[in-house]
């Protein structure tokens, strides 16, 4: 009766460490850990969108602070859509579009919000001689 069976030592183990790792948080990565950029796109003075593998960032701040810009920037299963590209209309350096893997998308106002565009339709035209 002194000792406690092995597994209800590995049970209270497990649900110890379980317990813990429900604690721990999940940290976005962005770009202040590292993360490179294959676009960047400026509108005023600190303002920088960021775009790379990792997701679409802006800051307002010089680089100081990044945020994740995914506002209708998602798959249909509300997922963040993957950003191949992103220009910038030369008419206003608020307005962007962004291609994805799920069609394209456009920002009015430097990626706080981004709206999916309509799929454009394409028709084969044969004429025979």
């Amino acid at each position: 009766m002194g000792t406690l069976p092995r597994s209800v030592l590995f049970i209270t183990l497990a649900l110890a460490i379980g317990a813990q790792s429900a604690r721990a948080e999940a940290k976005d990565v962005g770009p202040e850990a590292g993360v490179l950029f294959n676009t960047f796109l400026f509108r005023g003075p600190g303002e920088v969108l960021g775009v790379s593998g990792g997701g679409t960032f802006v800051t307002n701040s010089r680089g100081e602070r990044w945020q994740r810009s995914t506002r209708g920037l998602v798959n249909a299963a509300g997922v963040e859509a993957f950003n191949f590209s992103t220009c910038q209309a030369r008419s206003s350096p608020s307005i962007l579009y962004a291609t994805t893997g799920e069609g394209l998308f456009r920002s009015d106002d430097f990626a706080d919000h981004w709206s999916a565009l309509p799929r454009f339709q394409t028709r084969c035209w044969s004429a025979a001689t």
